[in-house]
């Protein structure tokens, strides 16, 4: 009989794409076709290292045509003047020195190569990164109304356990889209509405035992239009896999997808696999 430890295993050989023996492909095999957790790990194994490629590939940048001619422009001015201004000997001051290190071919060449790798750097992080506001930005959003939701300065404007009930509040309030109710193994204790730039998102608030699920919903297409903005490389997950996941320390595991035209996230503080425990697999 295969433990849990040595299905984990076959499943990030499997994930890695690593070849398995007969005996561990049947046992990955039936465990798959048995269960759906098991699958639903598969695919979190799956998804992670999806994830880790994408942020690899991101990070590597060229050095641009125009920035590389720039340089070697740079490199032979440097020469000249050098030569023009000769080998003298002048007073050992601070404009002196920068003179020297600018005048000297060698030096200058280090400085400049040094210069450019360090601008095309900073350029790489900050198209990586691609920071939105914290105030307008779905997942940022969804994290910090989590932590209100805890803390207890969250007021669940409507409280009750009746997704129509709900559906008649969320249109009452500007809410023009469907709201979306994943299947949960999870209490519904209400909702409440938030604008972000002018349109109108719902949020809900489950309790599954003693932990709290938050989830905040958008129109799919305010977010292709720029109205809610939501973290680019968030949006390629969910367009790629068909939803994003991560965890963040002290804080908790956020799943953001998109269900028919509604783009939902959804935080808690559980451990990703409890967290996605609570889903039906479908729903995600």
């Amino acid at each position: 009989m295969t433990t849990g430890n040595e299905l984990n295993a076959l499943y990030s050989a499997f994930a890695d794409g690593e070849r398995l023996d007969p005996s561990e492909r049947n046992a990955l095999e039936q465990a798959l076709y048995s269960s759906a957790s098991a699958r639903r790990e598969l695919a979190l194994q799956e998804a992670t290292r999806r994830l880790v490629r994408q942020r690899a590939d991101s990070l590597r940048a060229g050095v641009p045509n125009e920035l590389s001619l720039r340089v070697g422009r740079s490199l032979d001015e440097v020469d000249q003047g050098a030569m023009q201004r000769g080998h003298a000997r002048r007073g050992w001051t601070l404009a002196s020195a920068f003179e020297w290190l600018f005048a000297t071919p060698r030096v200058a060449r280090g400085l400049v190569v040094i210069g450019s790798v360090v601008v095309v750097a900073l350029s790489a992080l900050v198209l990586v990164r691609s920071p939105t506001p914290s105030d307008t930005e779905l997942a940022s959003l969804a994290y910090a109304s989590f932590g209100d939701v805890i803390d207890g300065s969250f007021t669940v404007e409507r409280q009750t356990a009746s997704q129509d009930e709900l559906r008649t509040y969320f249109v009452s309030k500007g809410v023009d889209f469907p709201v979306f109710f994943p299947q949960l193994d999870a209490t519904l204790r209400g909702g409440s509405v938030v604008e972000i730039n002018g349109q109108q998102c719902a949020q809900l608030v489950y309790a599954a035992g003693p932990k709290t699920v938050y989830l905040l919903e958008a129109d799919n297409n305010d977010v292709v239009d720029g109205s809610v903005q939501l973290d680019q490389a968030i949006r390629q997950d969910v367009e790629q896999s068909r939803w994003h996941w991560e965890e963040r320390d002290n804080v908790g595991t956020l799943f953001v997808w998109k269900s028919n035209n509604v783009m939902c996230t959804a935080v808690c503080d559980m451990p990703t696999h409890e967290f996605s425990a609570l889903f039906r697999l479908e729903t995600l």
